[in-house]
Parts: structure tokens; sequence; C-alpha cells
């Protein structure tokens, strides 16, 4: 199950972008589909606990102030988009900005632009 391609604001399309798309990265080896298999079903158990718990969805963080997990991808894409950019999870705007144009890679709530 390939997740649906994102559109690019104006069309710029970057080798981080590329890198991130999953039909590349399935492309280049079919053991990804689980992964975003996986992903998926991970958002959707968070999806479920949050409707339960009643639990907040502020980005990355908790009502306490606690870290949240705002995203999941395979260590080997966060390996090639290092090379191309050192970084990628150094700067939060950038890696928020990333996370909107990628968002089969979210798994915490609401992510802000």
């Amino acid at each position: 199950m390939e997740p649906a391609s994102t559109p690019y604001v104006g069309g710029q399309e970057t080798e981080q972008d590329w890198i991130s798309e999953p039909r590349h990265l399935i492309d280049a080896a079919p053991k990804f589909e689980d992964t975003f298999a996986a992903i998926q079903d991970h958002r959707s158990t968070l999806q479920e606990i949050r409707k339960i718990s009643n639990a907040r969805t502020a980005v990355g963080m908790s009502a306490g102030g606690n870290m949240m997990k705002v995203a999941c991808f395979p260590h080997e894409l966060y390996a090639a988009i290092v090379l191309v950019n050192p970084f990628f999870l150094k700067d939060k705007p950038e890696f928020y900005r990333w996370l909107n144009r990628h968002p089969y890679y979210r798994v915490g709530g609401n992510i802000a632009r």
C-alpha cells in the first residue's frame, strides 16, 4: 500500500523531498512497503489512544511539557537525508516543514506549518 504523494509548493522539490517519497523508497527496496504499513498502523494506534485517554495533540509536547513522538521514518531514510542535509533534525522549523510536505511519516497530532 503506497501512500499518496503530496504536491510541492511551487513545484520546488529538493533532493531531500525526492529521497523521502515512498514510491522511491519502495522502488529501491520493496521491504519499505511493510515499513509504511507499520507506520500507518502506529499512527492509527496513537489516534485511538488519544480518543480513549483524551490526550493532548500539541506539537511535540504533552500538557506536562514532556516530548511526544511526532514522526516515524526508517533509519535508512534518515541516513540518506543527512547526507544531503546534515541539519535535518537540528533545524526544528525546517523539520516540521518537511513533515508537512511528507505527512505519511507523521504519527503525532496536528503539525503546525
